[in-house]
C-alpha cells in the first residue's frame, strides 16, 4: 500500500508530481509544442522508478490483509 512509511509516502508524493507533469508534457506533444520527445519517456522512466523505491522502502512493513 503507497504511504507505509514517511519516507515512501513522500516518494509516492513526488511519483504523482511525475505522473502530473508527464500528462502536461503529453498534452504538450499532441500540440506540437516539444522539440524533443524524449522527456516524455524520461517522465515514465522516473515515474516507474520512484513506485519501485517506495516499495522498497516499505520491505519491512508487514502487509496486514483483510479477511
Amino acid at each position: 500500500l503507497p504511504g507505509g512509511s514517511q519516507a515512501s509516502a513522500a516518494i509516492d508524493l513526488a511519483r504523482c508530481v511525475i505522473r502530473t507533469a508527464e500528462r502536461r508534457v503529453v498534452a504538450m506533444a499532441e500540440q506540437d509544442m516539444l522539440t524533443n520527445g524524449l522527456i516524455m519517456t524520461y517522465l515514465n522512466r522516473l515515474g516507474d522508478l520512484l513506485f519501485v523505491l517506495a516499495r522498497y522502502e516499505d520491505r519491512d512493513i508487514p502487509i496486514e490483509r483483510a479477511t
